[in-house]
């Protein structure tokens, strides 16, 4: 049954981080520090149906962590983080994890080290190694980014590799990070059609350069580039082409003075990735379930076929109804594996799942080509059986 989602994931956020600590230590001593956030969130939702349902929880996020000041310019810090629900969702546990668990990161319950590294800071150099937080946001209340954020919200997620920051006297700063991932995925967020399956996509690239003066009218200005080698799946499955993927974001944000304390700020962000999915891919995973909605009974998820419509249309002839259909896919023997196919689009009787076109010729015209295409049962069976006309 499908149904609208009238209220997104997050309806109501209030969340607000609370934190202890003290100043960078003197050489040879330890600061302990601390923060926490919680949140009331919402979601509503409302079927086709009329029925209806609400779910709401508390969460909250615990992140302790202790600094030792080495020396002058050396440090070492560990930090533990755990996230956990007002509902029932919670299972316990604890690891180290070498890549997030869930799409947004930790699950509910779920806690892990979130930072562990070593950091040397020297007149205008900042370098870190080893598990880290890197997060380059836009500006302003509602605080976003196009190409790094980690643990926004209640979130939990970070960064393992290096990360190098230079800062010139007029103010800019210049970043390059080098992220390591696994197999499993990355420990930050990034989407499908991204994959990390490849040796040379366990390896992310960034590079920034950014400038923020909290007095002046441009509070915020900045650009940045993320390249993934072998890491774009151009056709959207694993047995067609992998590409290198490269996201280039830009930031600006513009400030003017109120009354008082209180001042306007304008901001804004934009991205461009130079190489993307495929337009035929695009358009094969926004199309399916259109045979089983035709009521064509040999396209069920059984055989490995799957379908989502984007729009149906309904033809009337002879006085019997047809529904127009898109094959778009079929999935092979190999579970995960996905034939992509060009569409094809033929008429289907709804009564009898039997292809319905102008003439016997047509008929098996289309099914040879749709055969040829997209491998269909109801036209491959045509092959053999001219199966009605319609005329």
């Amino acid at each position: 049954m499908r149904s609208t989602l009238y209220a997104s994931v997050l309806a109501v956020a209030l969340a607000t981080p609370v934190s202890v600590g003290a100043a960078d230590p003197a050489p040879g001593e330890f600061a302990f520090s601390g923060d926490a956030r919680m949140g009331y969130f919402g979601r509503e939702r409302e079927d086709r149906n009329g029925s209806r349902s609400d779910e709401s929880d508390w969460r909250i996020r615990v992140r302790p962590g202790v600094l030792w000041q080495v020396t002058p310019t050396l440090s070492a810090k560990a930090r533990f983080a755990g996230r956990y629900s007002s509902d029932d969702s919670n299972d316990n546990h604890y690891e180290f994890f070498t890549s997030i668990p869930q799409s947004d990161g930790l699950g509910f319950g779920d806690s892990t080290i979130d930072e562990l590294n070593l950091r040397y800071k020297a007149g205008n150099w900042d370098v870190k190694v080893g598990r880290m937080q890197t997060s380059f946001e836009l500006e302003g209340i509602a605080k976003k980014s196009l190409s790094r954020n980690d643990s926004p919200n209640t979130d939990i997620t970070w960064t393992d590799g290096i990360h190098a920051r230079y800062g010139d006297t007029a103010g800019w700063n210049y970043h390059v990070i080098v992220q390591r991932s696994e197999d499993d995925g990355p420990t930050t967020v990034r989407r499908s059609p991204l994959a990390f399956t490849e040796s040379a996509s366990h390896a992310t690239y960034y590079f920034g350069m950014e400038r923020k003066d909290p007095k002046g009218r441009f509070l915020q200005i900045g650009w940045d580039l993320t390249y993934i080698p072998s890491a774009l799946r151009t056709d959207g499955s694993a047995a067609g082409r992998i590409d290198d993927y490269l996201g280039i974001a830009g930031r600006m944000a513009l400030q003017w003075s109120l009354a008082g304390a209180m001042r306007f700020v304008w901001a804004g962000e934009a991205g461009y990735a130079p190489y993307r999915q495929t337009d035929r891919r695009r358009a094969a995973s926004a199309g399916f379930r259109r045979c089983e909605r035709a009521g064509v009974p040999d396209l069920d998820q059984s055989r490995g076929f799957r379908a989502r419509p984007r729009r149906r249309v309904r033809l009337w002839s002879g006085g019997r109804r047809l529904a127009a259909v898109t094959r778009l896919r079929q999935q092979s023997g190999t579970a995960g594996t996905a034939l992509p196919v060009e569409a094809v689009r033929h008429a289907v009787d709804r009564d009898t799942g039997a292809p319905a076109t102008r003439s016997r010729a047509a008929n098996r015209r289309r099914a040879q080509a749709c055969r040829r295409r997209c491998l269909c049962p109801v036209h491959a069976a045509l092959l053999t059986s001219p199966g009605p006309g319609v005329r």
